[in-house]
């Protein structure tokens, strides 16, 4: 191996390989001085990408900052300590620095309960992501390339996960829900040989992984059994078939994610509150990737400084949480997500508030003549009808009914059936007064009564909510759950 890089390439393959790397890194990178950070395995692939974005940056973007990043698994001993240390001198010899990490992948693997594979990946991207924020970089770089997209989808297929795991593997996407960090792969046109040529026209050995030759793992009986047997029985054009099955459910992908947009915008937002109308749930609960890029839409409540990113860990534990609610077999339900943010469930609605929003206001009695003006936290009620003797304010009660169309109409069950959960009824204030037969209301907000109220009862009061309130917001989801 050469101190930088070795000689030029002269295969035909290995100049279509920097070619091809170079159109999509300038269609995807139009700044002049990205800061990109490329994994770095050690294997043929990766040390393949690592040299031809250290080429591409020469000729085309020298103001461009280029990273290493490589991790330890931990699974292979001084195996793979060895590997760490290999990929340090390969970058001393490229002229790029690198980030080492290490991480117990199988323990990390027994805790969650997932598969070697998929603990391994899932530490690979936490620690690029955390490299990548530290250095600043915008975008990290993966070597994925055009084999390893055929057998993504042969094995999606497979495993019957519909269009959306058809689609393959993403040419660029956010490292993990709601990151500003871009995960981007330019190799997808690429060949496994492709890549190889480049690597060995520039004289750069490898690092080889035993396991990847052995038929130990789901991922590699595909790529060494499967794959080579479907070629033998119905000819190598079964890559470009899978390839264009990626390509048709794509389409399918884009139009929904436009539909997506579409969903964003019927979201009811009042200040910090969101609330989902009941059609958006239902479609939302069988695609968790629509629900990430949905809830990265209507941004997520970090509560951090203003202008800083919240951590991978954070985002994760948020979007989790949001899928438990958005599939709970119940109506109803109740999560606290990370922050100081809860979420509500009633009548097929999700609402999301701050913790602490749902304390109800004390309740008063007071007289006309102590003044027109009263107040309900941080609102107003304007008394408009002169009444002899004690009016009181309070919240809505579980037994209370409203006299209506000449019948007694039960609040709460109406404030359910709109969408508003039991524990947030308090927040909505009625004016009650005592007769000769008990408590009995004589005020509740516009928005609570029916389609036909009685025009000849002459309003009590008039209430004006706060500017972006909660309350504000409750009465915007009531008037649009009784359409």
């Amino acid at each position: 191996m050469s101190a930088r890089g070795g000689s030029p390439p002269t295969s035909v393959t290995a100049h279509l390989a920097l070619d091809t790397v170079a159109a999509v890194l300038e269609e995807e990178l139009p700044e002049r001085a990205p800061r990109l950070l490329v994994a770095l395995s050690g294997g043929s692939d990766s040390v393949a990408l690592a040299s031809l974005l250290r080429t591409w940056r020469d000729r085309h973007r020298p103001e461009a900052t280029i990273l290493l990043g490589h991790l330890d698994h931990g699974l292979r001993g001084r195996a793979s300590r060895q590997d760490a240390s290999w990929c340090r001198e390969l970058a001393c010899r490229l002229g790029l620095p690198i980030e080492t990490g290490a991480a117990d992948v199988a323990a990390g693997a027994r805790d969650t309960r997932d598969s070697i594979e998929m603990a391994g990946r899932a530490a690979r991207y936490h620690f690029l992501e955390e490299v990548a924020a530290l250095r600043g970089c915008t975008v990290v770089l993966t070597a994925h390339h055009r084999d390893d997209q055929v057998e993504t989808i042969l094995a999606r297929v497979l495993r019957e996960s519909g269009h959306r795991g058809w689609t393959g593997i993403p040419r660029r996407r956010p490292i993990s829900a709601g990151s500003p960090i871009t995960l981007l792969r330019p190799c997808l046109d690429l060949t496994r040989d492709q890549l190889r040529d480049w690597r060995t026209t520039r004289g750069i050995e490898h690092r080889e992984d035993p396991s990847n030759g052995r038929p130990i793992a789901d991922r590699n009986r595909l790529r060494l059994e499967v794959l080579p047997a479907l070629r033998r029985s119905l000819g190598p054009e079964i890559d470009a078939r899978l390839l264009a099955l990626g390509r048709g459910a794509g389409r399918v992908l884009t139009r929904e994610r436009r539909l997506i947009y579409d969903w964003a915008d019927a979201v009811l937002r009042t200040g910090d509150h969101r609330s989902l109308p009941p059609a958006m749930v239902a479609a939302l609960a069988g695609s968790p990737r629509g629900l990430g890029e949905l809830a990265t839409l209507l941004g997520e409540g970090w509560p951090g400084p203003p202008g800083s990113a919240a951590p991978p860990r954070w985002r994760r534990s948020l979007h989790t949480a949001w899928r438990g609610l958005f599939t709970a077999g119940s109506p109803g339900g109740a999560i606290d997500l990370p922050g100081p943010w809860r979420a509500l469930r009633c009548a097929g609605w999700i609402h999301w508030l701050r913790v602490g929003e749902e304390a109800a206001v004390p309740s008063r009695e007071f007289h006309a003549e102590d003044g027109a003006r009263q107040t309900w936290g941080e609102h107003e009620l304007m008394i408009l009808e002169a009444a002899a003797g004690a009016l009181r304010l309070r919240g809505v009660l579980p037994g209370d009914r409203w006299a209506e169309g000449g019948r007694a109409i039960r609040l709460a069950a109406r404030l359910r059936r709109r969408g508003v959960p039991s524990r947030l009824h308090s927040l909505l204030p009625v004016l009650s007064r005592e007769d000769g037969r008990g408590e009995r209301l004589v005020w509740i907000p516009e928005a609570l009564r029916g389609a036909n109220p009685h025009p000849e009862r002459p309003p009590v009061a008039s209430l004006r909510p706060a500017a972006a309130s909660l309350l504000e917001h409750l009465l915007t989801v009531i008037t649009h759950g009784g359409r």
